[in-house]
């Protein structure tokens, strides 16, 4: 499996682009600036808690935006706003800009979810810890689950030889297992000769082109003429999500194969992955579902845990981690047509 991140990536290393002190100094003025707004999406009453800022600050990537930069975040919004109020004239901008500005804003609009107790502590925050707190959850999240997913793996009789959790060198496309989970629902991965192809690169076999992997799948199969049968249904996938926004304990409790239909389990039933307890993210975060992002980020790191990465890098053997992410948050939030958008409601019902 992965391992931890090592020192080859800074934590604290912007995705895109280099963001300076003076930028996040701005960010955390125009917050400042702009609170007597956002006060009345706070929740408020007697139970009303304040979260430590190293909480929330980690938890700004896991369930707003695994890539951008708060600054980034507030720039948008400020863009909007002044879109709003400003004739564009022929100027619009490309359908592509238009999307990568809705992830933008999308993101701005969970982080306003969780201005409750953001506002108070990460806004008098140094900018410089405020940057290596919202960078190094996901090296947290690595270290945690990583042990946990072989482990999950190796429950599965098919899964031979055993895989190691520490030693990621035998993972990826080296291991029938974790390879199988990576390969595009495309490609028959059981074909020996296709199989092979898969392992040697070879034209027309490259897995980093398709954001359709098994491991999204139920049971890690699906209909390549019906790519939307079983997808986002993976046991796995859940158990992953609950260990990163819950507890270990709590994903545990969910058998590995008990979702995939195995012994007849419903296919729409599933178990409540954000239920919340005293001291989960959930509560912390004042997050009460799951969400698109949420679903975006917890797949990044299955899918990451599979390689045989030896540290972190948003692009790993030509496969985009950014463009994996922003695909499964259009795939829920850009449905179009009725029939579409009423599969993706069902959808996050089940997950919720």
């Amino acid at each position: 499996m992965a391992p931890l991140e090592t020192n080859n990536t800074p934590l604290n290393t912007p995705i895109s682009g280099t963001v300076s002190t003076a930028d996040l100094e701005a960010t955390i003025a125009h917050l400042k600036r702009t609170i007597a707004d956002l006060e009345a999406t706070a929740p408020s009453g007697p139970n009303k808690r304040l979260t430590s800022t190293v909480t929330l600050g980690r938890g700004y990537r896991r369930v707003c935006s695994m890539f951008q930069d708060i600054s980034t975040l507030v720039q948008e919004a400020d863009r909007c706003e002044e879109d709003d109020s400003e004739d564009e004239g022929d100027t619009a901008p490309s359908p592509e800009a238009m999307r990568n500005r809705d992830h933008t804003f999308t993101a701005y609009q969970e982080l306003v979810c969780v201005i409750s107790g953001f506002k108070t502590n990460l806004l008098n925050t140094d900018s410089g810890v405020l940057a290596s707190y919202y960078n190094e959850a996901r090296s947290d999240e690595i270290c945690a689950i990583k042990k946990n997913v072989a482990e999950w793996l190796n429950q599965s009789s098919a899964t031979t030889p055993r895989l190691e959790p520490n030693n990621c060198s035998t993972c990826r496309l080296k291991h029938n297992t974790t390879g199988c989970l990576l390969c595009p629902i495309e490609l028959e991965w059981d074909n020996p000769e296709i199989h092979t192809k898969i392992q040697n690169g070879n034209e027309g076999y490259d897995i980093s082109q398709s954001m359709y992997p098994r491991l999204l799948y139920k049971a890690g199969n699906g209909d390549p003429n019906d790519m939307e049968k079983g997808l986002f249904r993976s046991a796995l996938h859940v158990k992953v999500l609950l260990a990163i926004f819950t507890s270990l304990s709590s994903a545990k409790k969910v058998p590995t194969f008990e979702l995939e239909n195995v012994n007849g389990a419903s296919e729409n039933s599933a178990p409540r992955p954000l239920k919340a307890t005293k001291s989960n993210v959930t509560q912390k975060l004042n997050l009460k579902e799951v969400t698109p992002c949420t679903i975006a980020y917890a797949t990044v790191i299955l899918h990451f845990l599979l390689t045989d990465a030896t540290h972190w890098n948003p692009t790993y053997n030509g496969f985009s981690y950014e463009l994996f992410y922003n695909f499964i948050v259009d795939y829920f939030e850009d449905a179009e047509g009725p029939q579409a958008k009423e599969h993706v409601k069902s959808l996050l019902a089940w997950w919720n």
